[in-house]
């Protein structure tokens, strides 16, 4: 499966401090994961960043492997932030394109994913049919990760419904639609969110298969936590194993780190 790291918090990072420096970088998790399904993460890649200043994301995306761009060295150490998501991919749903690559972006919205939606295709129609004409027309790819992203955004954005329970909501969605067509179906549903405030992530498992892993390092000092597939650091015994089955929400100007079991 794909990896992903993020970061939300008070302290500013240049991004190859965070995504090449550490001993299991993402860009090191690219080539050699230690717990991931796949042995390489080669479908492409992405960064997007919050600027304070501005009030805006950047991002850049690319369907090569992060480690065979060299715009992306070039850009890397250039770029300072206090908010980011960055995502390698390793392709279970949808071709390897740009408009498939990680992370997606939405207003102030920022998200990638882990996993895999089992039978996506054949709940594909249902779940557009539920979307606003707007978020409909935002989706560029043809992945999975994409259509939930615009589905947790139309549940907020239209129906008014907060971020966490738009995210469960959205989940049940999907979870009820495959259920339909096989109720034995799998559903793996690792995802982080940002808006360069707070961050939302989740681990999430339906069905018969082991979930992915992810990580969580919460840097009290720096008021910052920090989101990964696979620990930054192998010595680092600040890296906590996020249980299954549970959303996490970060919330930077309070420090406050909060865990919500997700009930489906």
């Amino acid at each position: 499966m794909c990896r992903f790291t993020a970061y939300s918090g008070k302290k500013s990072y240049f991004l190859d401090e965070v995504l090449i420096n550490p001993s299991n970088s993402l860009l090191n998790q690219s080539l050699h994961p230690k717990e991931s399904r796949h042995h390489i993460n080669a479908d492409g890649f992405g960064v997007s960043w919050f600027n304070d200043k501005h009030n805006k994301i950047g991002s850049y995306k690319s369907f090569r492997p992060a480690w065979n761009d060299p715009n992306f060295y070039n850009i890397i150490h250039m770029i300072e932030t206090n908010a980011f998501l960055a995502h390698i991919r390793a392709a279970t749903r949808g071709d390897v394109s740009y408009h498939n690559a990680h992370p997606f972006i939405y207003k102030n919205w920022s998200f990638v994913h882990n996993g895999d939606i089992e039978h996506f295709n054949s709940i594909k129609k249902e779940v557009i049919n539920i979307l606003d004409d707007s978020l409909y027309l935002h989706i560029k790819g043809s992945t999975d990760s994409e259509h939930l992203f615009m589905l947790i955004m139309h549940y907020h954005f239209i129906e008014k419904i907060k971020i966490p329970l738009a995210i469960k909501k959205a989940i049940d969605t999907v979870i009820k639609l495959q259920k339909e067509i096989n109720r034995e179906a799998t559903a793996l549903v690792n995802i982080t969110m940002i808006d360069g405030n707070d961050l939302y992530a989740t681990k999430f498992t339906n069905g018969m298969i082991d979930p992915n892993s992810l990580y969580y390092c919460h840097k009290k000092k720096e008021q910052g936590l920090f989101i990964s597939s696979e620990p930054l650091q192998f010595d680092d015994d600040n890296w906590v194993s996020v249980g299954n089955q549970q959303m996490i929400h970060f919330k930077p100007k309070t420090n406050k780190l909060t865990m919500t079991k997700i009930n489906i």
